[in-house]
């Protein structure tokens, strides 16, 4: 068999958010397509900050997981010094992850938030 471990190599790619991997070798060669992070969304940091879930002066977050929230809305925020900076939504989802927690420094492409993409029967 050219290529062993498949099945780690399968499970490792599920969690990692890489949606494609190919393997090449002298007895042939492997694509993986993963699937689950294809269909997901990430939103990234459009600077460098500190991420806030929720604005400083109110104990409401911008979008919990589970929200669903629309292209364009604020979903967080990043504060550089008294400054603060909204980090919208790519498209229209759903919330399902959080990838960086409230008051981390987070730098510029950091992953924040995933969503799941909303489909147009989804958001009717």
């Amino acid at each position: 068999m050219p290529f062993q471990h498949i099945d780690q190599i399968s499970a490792w790619l599920e969690g990692s958010g890489i949606t494609l991997l190919e393997l090449h070798g002298p007895a042939g060669s492997v694509r993986l397509v993963n699937d689950a992070a294809s269909s997901r969304v990430a939103v990234t940091a459009p600077c460098v900050g500190v991420f806030l879930h929720r604005h400083p002066l109110s104990q409401a977050e911008l979008a919990p997981p589970g929200a669903q929230v629309g292209a364009g809305q604020v979903v967080g925020l990043l504060q550089i010094g008294v400054l603060l900076v909204p980090v919208t939504a790519p498209r229209d989802g759903r919330v399902v992850a959080r990838a960086a927690e409230h008051g981390a420094v987070v730098g510029f492409g950091a992953k924040l938030i995933e969503l799941v993409p909303l489909t147009s029967q989804a958001s009717a």
